[in-house]
């Protein structure tokens, strides 16, 4: 589940999610990042795993964009928690100026909520955010036992962020 970004100076980064040989189960997985000059070729994978860090978790399937009037690459990433699957993901956020050192926070954006349509795990995310209004639109994927559905949630990006928490910054 990569997500690729095409930079002002017309290069292109793309950011995926190494989970080794066992996938879903794995405990040590890791985002890597690929570089391109054309988008066709791409550089061999670069370890992130000690620059993009949610503490007791293990990222899944990550979306990034740069925001151009902050300087800087968003992502948003469900993870779960070591020692479990991905059965039960939350939703994390992070944030980079050169897309290779992240900061990330102490607390999910989004958590699965019993009792709703989304109880189980918050899966891939996509978003958009508007530097006029500072709203940030989030579009995700969740699932339980009766299957997939897609949500919707907004919020200004300043709200979002000042509730996460203390920054992570490895």
């Amino acid at each position: 589940s990569p997500a690729v970004v095409r930079t002002d100076d017309g290069k292109w980064m793309m950011w995926s999610v190494n989970t080794g040989d066992i996938g879903y189960n794995n405990q040590t997985n890791f985002v890597e990042l690929r570089t391109s000059d054309d988008g066709i070729s791409w550089s061999e994978p670069r370890s992130l795993a000690k620059t993009f860090d949610q503490a007791g978790y293990q990222p899944w399937h990550i979306d990034v964009s740069y925001i151009a009037e902050k300087g800087e690459y968003w992502a948003f990433f469900p993870a779960y928690p070591d020692g479990g699957q991905s059965g039960y993901t939350e939703l994390f956020f992070a944030k980079s100026t050169d897309g290779i050192a992240w900061t990330t926070y102490e607390k999910p954006v989004m958590k699965p909520r019993a009792g709703e349509w989304d109880n189980s795990f918050i899966y891939r995310t996509t978003f958009i955010y508007d530097n006029e209004t500072d709203l940030l639109s989030v579009w995700y994927s969740a699932g339980e036992l009766q299957g997939w559905k897609v949500g919707y949630t907004e919020n200004t990006a300043e709200t979002m962020i000042n509730l996460l928490g203390e920054p992570q910054i490895p």
